[in-house]
């Protein structure tokens, strides 16, 4: 069964309209990946580090939490460490930056693991990005609106030493 010209005719403008639509669309999308600029991604930089004990202050941290950490740091240049004083400044910086949601980055971005035993760090990062951070909107370019908390006081009321493992047995 032949087609008669025209129809034949209009079938052959529309597969090279369609043709002509698909590599434009092609061509759209390979100058919008290789050749326009994508914002940079924010990332915090170290301003300050604790020797031998691998602590870091962060640029962008609240004033609460650099006035913790310099309290922490000046303990711990001390030739006797008050264990006391040091507990309760590690645990008032981790409740601080942990809790202080706004400057975070995304859901991943954790605040307070630095102070956490490296080896129960990856289960630290797996339960908090479950649950407290789980709504937390990415700001990697520095656009959400979402408001989240800061924390402004940290009190610690007391420090317990805890009986190590050998001397309960």
């Amino acid at each position: 069964m032949k087609l008669k010209k025209s129809i034949r005719k209009k079938i052959n403008i529309a597969i090279i309209v369609v043709v002509v639509i698909a590599v434009l669309g092609i061509m759209y999308l390979g100058y919008k990946r290789f050749f326009t600029k994508t914002p940079v991604a924010v990332k915090p930089k170290v301003v300050d580090t604790i020797e031998n004990y691998g602590y870091e202050l962060e640029e962008g941290q609240t004033a609460l939490y650099k006035k913790l950490y310099d309290e922490l740091s000046k303990e711990l240049k001390k030739d006797t460490v008050d264990e006391e004083k040091y507990a309760s400044y590690v645990a008032s910086l981790i409740v601080c930056d942990f809790y202080n949601l706004n400057d975070k980055i995304s859901k991943n971005d954790i605040g307070g693991v630095q102070f956490v035993r490296q080896d129960q760090q990856k289960n630290f990062i797996l339960e908090a990005s479950e649950t407290v951070y789980k709504y937390i909107e990415h700001n990697v370019y520095g656009n959400r609106t979402q408001e989240l908390p800061i924390i402004s006081k940290v009190e610690t009321e007391e420090v317990k030493p805890k009986k190590k493992m050998s001397e309960t047995m």
